[in-house]
């Protein structure tokens, strides 16, 4: 059992994985590691709460020095620094013999991921890279259905996925955040990996990628802001576009099969199947909010804390490979 917890930045990520880990754990022992200590107490709403301490609403207590770590007992180690940091802090926490449950990407380049992987084999840990939209329901729906293949052979897939991250942080300035500074791990393509490990989870790796990045917005950063990207398979293409300087929020994913036309709106949280011979259509309809998708995919790993499968091992290596590709 999951019963002490050691939170490794408490960011906007990390306070939602804290809200999240003690829902499920109200009696557990919670410490935190905070380098910068920028971000306040904040609501899920991401509004800021300055009527109390996260020591207060959490019972956690602050450590001054990761160091400490070797006089406490730790069960888990839940890491949300900027993506930039990720690697050699999960090395650095694998080798006090602690489980990790990491925020995604988990890594930034496919160099990083082969280390972490081979630090968290020799230290016989587990590892988790947090990617909470594998748990909606209409992404394990569509899972089930590909792998069960009576959705007919794929001719062409499309994804896009808009986003507008000025309005990401409304209690910080856009400019500092860790999406839009190449320093900190930023750029379109490692902050909006969501689609970009959905599709190797449904699909597989693809055979080759061609990408176009670009700086679209009207201030420039030393990231790119926009990709185009083609991932050839054996039998189809998927064009994917990322923008997360697009005020038309969109997640959509659509396939094209010989005998069915399926779209998945994650933003509009509904999953349409038209049978193209029929004309019948079937609208399944699930609607969650982000911070239980985080709940969703928490307690799918306490319950399973155990037993936590190579598979993330995998997906880290792999996605941080597609990563190098497009970039």
């Amino acid at each position: 059992m999951v019963k002490n917890i050691l939170f490794i930045g408490l960011g906007g990520a990390g306070q939602r994985h804290l809200r999240v880990f003690r829902e499920l754990i109200p009696h557990g022992k919670f410490y935190a590691y905070r380098r910068i200590k920028k971000t306040p107490h904040l609501r899920k709403d991401f509004s800021v709460n300055s009527n109390q301490s996260l020591e207060e609403k959490f019972n956690i207590e602050m450590i001054d020095s990761i160091s400490k770590i070797d006089s406490i007992d730790i069960d888990l180690a839940v890491i949300s620094v900027p993506s930039s940091l990720h690697a050699e802090t999960i090395i650095e926490i694998a080798s006090k013999k602690i489980n990790i449950f990491v925020e995604k990407p988990g890594s930034i380049n496919y160099k990083q991921a082969i280390s972490v992987v081979e630090s968290i084999n020799k230290h016989k840990v587990n590892l988790f890279v947090s990617y909470q939209r594998r748990f909606h329901p209409l992404v394990e729906n569509l899972k089930n259905l590909l792998d069960s293949n009576v959705l007919g052979r794929i001719m062409n897939i499309s994804v896009n996925v808009n986003s507008y991250f000025p309005s990401w942080h409304p209690y910080e300035n856009y400019k500092d955040l860790y999406a839009c500074n190449k320093s900190l791990g930023g750029g379109v393509v490692l902050t909006e990996s969501h689609e970009l490990d959905l599709i190797c989870y449904l699909f597989g790796f693809p055979r080759q990628v061609f990408s176009s990045l670009s700086n679209t917005y009207k201030e420039k950063f030393d990231v790119e802001d926009t990709a185009n990207l083609i991932f050839e398979y054996i039998s189809f293409n998927a064009q994917v576009s990322l923008c997360f300087v697009q005020k038309k929020v969109e997640r959509l994913i659509k396939i094209y099969t010989d005998i069915k036309f399926i779209e998945l709106d994650l933003e509009r949280q509904k999953l349409i199947i038209e049978d193209l011979d029929s004309k019948e259509v079937e609208v399944f309809e699930e609607s969650i909010s982000n911070e239980d998708l985080f709940l969703r995919q928490a307690r799918f790993f306490v319950k399973n804390y155990s037993n936590i499968s190579n598979e993330y091992c995998d997906s880290l290596v792999r996605n941080c490979k597609l990563f190098d590709l497009i970039l």
